[in-house]
């Protein structure tokens, strides 16, 4: 099967929405459009400016670019009806005929063109429950925070939708004064829809333990600013949009101390129209909270702004912290900005959306007119984590985005049922503003976290190989009080890792200061055996004053690991990836080189495959192909991506690759290990063996579980002209053209097991083209035996092999295994089949503690060493230190170590390192 993908480029500069618009307008016709210039700031150099002077560089840096442009526009003044500037990102609105819009997109400095789309404003569910007391301000713990004495006081809060009533008796006394009204330009604050005034209400209606009837509101002792940027029917024109947020951000500069700002509002999850928009105001320290939006809970479903690294996206729970059905569903997308790392708000991030989750199911707030509504929908929950913002504020006011959102994710509530975390449903959990708040430094302490960290290797060439001593370079950042006599020791639970040298002293380090370890870095060293991936560190720091804190840092051992390697040691060449699938990391084929075979063939067999676990519906876990031509992205990398080591006895090539079923559309808690095992010698060069450890992370024992993987094999070069057959000696599914036979067979559960489950040829034309993909629907069939199909004559065919059931306890794993092997003619197949099968058994059975690499290091106490002829000796100090070389060819030689100063050493001898305590 291929899926075909035509691609239609209509313009370069006008998006193919507009185009369509453009080609149904009259010639004299106005159209509105967004006009998004090239040129941009360098927001990296002035994200720290003081609040009116980051607004005003991007003033002038918005007038200066568009100068030209504006010049030029009025060559067609007779053809404008209205213009209107930007600055909150660098663009303008134009209101213009057809040509008009088409003469600029031809300019070198407009980026893109986009109609003045509407954005519909969330139409929640209206529900017939009342629920008394406010369940969701109790679930949350705001009532706890209360009892701390923090209500949100002294704190600004903004409130971006249909505007707000004022007058509610739920919020009187609580609107600051600043109000703009980008739809009809009233100069007073109203509300003809009703979700600006419900969202005020959950943000900050009533007065917690006060006399006021109806406690609707997390932080009743906050205020707020309003912008109106929705019309009467819910719709908000883009353009509205970024004049609310520009005004956001003028109002900031000129000292109104907006902290946070609450945007129900959701659109395209791949839109970056107003990524600018959020990245300034973020800038000046304003925090975005955007719902995660309302619709299918399908994977990618996220949307945007909601699914940007620099905001908040909030998803929505009920009463029983069940995620809410229609709350749209991570990740963000695989793409710039999203992926790269600069944006992420901490480390691990990775696209995960939601970033956390909040009630949403029927909540009640206030109403237009003085009334009480109980709605659910995303836009019911964001308010909730805008109020807890305030709360975390009102006790220490110099939090920044990064803090906030590191304690709101540190600190969120787990359900059960949503383990593990984080995941693409709920975020890193349920909001827990009491935990939150009780993990919130006061602002006369410290705030102490790791800011970067560097290793420097031994020989220099930027990679921490195996056997190789490093030094570590942490720099602190402090953004809470100044702490003074700050120490940090080092520490991890890898085996195969030697700490020298674990104790840093970083000095005294100031309010928004930093300082770091360079003059006295940790030393640590790495077991010759050691595997190649990422190694956990956690630093224990400490300050005078009794302040201590841990934060956590990766390194890695050997070359970074990639999205996917190949196994091209031998005769196949086969391509594995970090969250299982096989031959390309999706099937648009972008990334990977498939399967050959022989591999001096160019031709790539393999269309796509993939490591598929299920029970029964929904949780069937896959990277295949769903339906509508669309990957399933179920698994996600746990252990930064896959990685080759070349040679790992008993092996030419080792492959290694970590990820859980926390993207599915259920999640069990299932961590799965990769590994993948090829051979360069002539007995074993024709097959790659992929195993499979699957263990249960979650909280519940799992039953009936199948494992298996799917292959669409193209063993010729056109669709239809392949053959297909199954073994059952050999557990074996296998296409063939001509003389050149490849398949797939079953290693682990043993051949003779009743644990084998299927072996089948899958027609396409049958069970994948009606869907344009597999179905999970159709998969957990092929998964669990209930289709089979023994194969026949030419046509377009895929292979399912599995094993199962399986029950797996809590804390325990199973072990699947499979060859995927290549032969010249039938009986050629089998015999590497075979061979693969006995040599799997063969190093299997040996003990997982033979496998395992050790770690090295013993004391010795030492005074003088006698040297082999033909060896290397270097000594180490205990910082890193090289002090001595020396090179013995053809005698032995006694090295006294006696001339050293009294103290601890570290010797390598050729490839050996070893710790020596020298005693005068």
């Amino acid at each position: 099967m291929k899926f075909i993908l035509i691609l239609v480029i209509l313009d370069l500069k006008i998006t193919p929405s507009l185009r369509e618009i453009l080609n149904n307008s009259g010639k004299d016709e106005k159209i509105p459009v967004i006009v998004h210039m090239r040129e941009k700031p360098d927001y990296e150099r002035i994200k720290n400016f003081p609040e009116k002077e980051y607004v005003e560089f991007i003033k002038k840096f918005s007038e200066n670019s568009q100068k030209d442009i504006l010049n030029y526009l009025k060559n067609f003044s007779d053809r404008i009806e209205e213009i209107k500037n930007f600055w909150i990102f660098n663009g303008f609105y134009l209101k213009a005929t057809k040509d008009v819009i088409e003469a600029i997109a031809e300019r070198e400095d407009v980026e893109y063109i986009i109609e003045d789309f509407l954005i519909e404003i969330e139409k929640p569910v209206p529900s017939n429950e009342i629920l008394t007391p406010e369940w969701n301000i109790i679930k949350v713990k705001a009532d706890s925070c209360w009892m701390e004495g923090y209500t949100g006081e002294g704190i600004i809060v903004g409130d971006l939708s249909s505007g707000v009533d004022t007058s509610h008796p739920a919020l009187r006394g609580k609107f600051e004064g600043h109000w703009y009204d980008a739809v009809n330009g009233l100069p007073y604050p109203y509300d003809d829809v009703y979700i600006g005034t419900f969202g005020a209400g959950v943000i900050l209606g009533g007065d917690g333990f006060g006399p006021f009837e109806y406690d609707i509101g997390i932080a009743p002792d906050a205020k707020f600013v309003a912008c109106k940027m929705c019309n009467q029917y819910g719709s908000c024109p883009s353009s509205g949009i970024h004049l609310s947020f520009q005004k956001i951000a003028e109002w900031k500069s000129e000292g109104v101390n907006i902290r946070a700002i609450n945007v129900p509002l959701a659109s395209n999850p791949t839109s970056l129209e107003f990524w600018q928009d959020c990245l300034n105001l973020k800038n000046l320290g304003i925090i975005s909270v955007f719902r995660i939006g309302n619709g299918q809970p399908t994977p990618g479903s996220a949307s945007a702004p909601g699914n940007y690294p620099i905001v908040i996206g909030v998803g929505a729970t009920d009463i029983n912290d069940n995620i809410a059905s229609f709350s749209q569903r991570g990740p963000a997308p695989n793409q710039y900005p999203w992926n790269n790392p600069v944006y992420w708000p901490r480390p691990d991030w990775n696209r995960t959306k939601p970033d956390i989750s909040a009630p949403g199911v029927n909540v009640k707030s206030s109403m237009p007119g003085g009334g009480y509504g109980t709605f659910s929908g995303t836009g019911m929950a964001t308010p909730h984590v805008t109020g807890a913002i305030a709360i975390l504020l009102s006790k220490n006011p110099y939090l920044n985005f990064y803090e906030i959102y590191q304690i709101l994710t540190d600190y969120a509530y787990h359900p059960p049922q949503g383990q593990p975390y984080p995941n693409n449903n709920y975020g890193w959990g349920r909001l827990d503003i009491y935990k939150a708040l009780k993990n919130t430094p006061y602002p006369n302490l410290p705030f102490i976290f790791i800011e970067s960290h560097l290793l420097e290797d031994e020989n220099g060439n930027g990679i921490w190989e195996p056997g190789e001593s490093a030094s570590i370079i942490l720099t602190l950042k402090n953004t809470g009080a100044d702490a003074n006599n700050v120490n940090g020791i080092l520490r991890t639970n890898s085996n195969y890792i030697n700490i020298q040298d674990s104790i840093s002293n970083f000095g005294n380090i100031l309010h928004n200061g930093t300082g770091n370890n360079s003059s006295d870095p940790y030393i640590v060293i790495a077991s010759q055996n050691a595997p190649q991936g990422g190694v956990l560190f956690e630093i224990f720091i400490t300050a005078d004053n009794g302040y201590s804190k841990i934060d956590s840092f990766i390194e890695i051992i050997g070359p970074a690991g990639q999205d996917f390697v190949d196994h091209n040691c031998g005769n196949i060449l086969l391509t594995v990836t970090k969250w299982g699938s096989i031959g390309y990391l999706a099937s648009t084929q972008a990334q990977g080189n498939g399967c050959k075979y022989p591999i001096t063939d160019t031709t790539k067999r393999l269309f796509y495959g993939g490591f598929a676990i299920g029970t029964q519906m929904p949780y069937v876990i896959d990277r295949y192909y769903e339906a509508n031509g669309i990957d399933d992205d179920d698994w996600k990398e746990t252990a930064q991506k896959v990685w080759m080591n070349e040679p790992y006895p008993p092996f030419s090539e080792y492959s290694v690759a970590k990820y859980s079923d926390s993207l599915g559309e259920q999640i069990k808690g299932i961590i799965c290990k990769q590994r993948g095992y090829a051979w360069n010698d002539p007995d074993g060069d024709d097959f790659i063996i992929l195993e499979f450890v699957l263990k249960n992370c979650g909280i519940e024992n799992i039953t009936g579980l199948y494992a298996g993987i799917f292959l669409d094999w193209d063993i010729s070069t056109s669709t239809y002209f392949d053959s297909g057959s199954v073994d059952g000696i050999r557990k074996m599914a296998y296409q063939y053209y001509g003389n050149i036979y490849i398949g797939s067979a079953i290693l682990n559960p043993q051949r003779t097991s009743p644990l084998v489950r299927n072996y089948t040829m899958i027609r396409n034309d049958q069970y994948v083209y009606p869907y344009i993909g597999l179905p999970d629907s159709i998969e957990i069939k092929f998964l669990n035996g209930t289709i089979f199909y023994g194969g026949g004559g030419p046509t377009d065919y895929s292979t399912c092999i599995s094993a199962g059931p399986f029950d797996i306890p809590v804390s325990d794993s199973v072990i699947v295994a499979f060859a995927i092997a290549g032969g010249i003619g039938i009986e050629e197949l089998r015999k590497n089949v075979d061979t693969a099968y006995a040599r799997y058994w063969g190093f299997v059975e040996k003990k997982e503690s033979e496998l395992k690499r050790k770690n090295i290091f013993v004391p010795v106490f030492c005074k003088r060493l006698i040297m082999d002829k033909n060896a290397t000796l270097k000594i180490y100090n205990v910082l890193g230190q090289r002090i001595k070389v020396e090179k013995i060819f053809n005698d032995k030689k006694l090295v006294e170590l006696s001339k050293l100063k009294k103290g601890i050493y570290f010797i390598r001898i050729n490839e050996k390192s070893y710790k020596v305590i020298n005693l005068k």
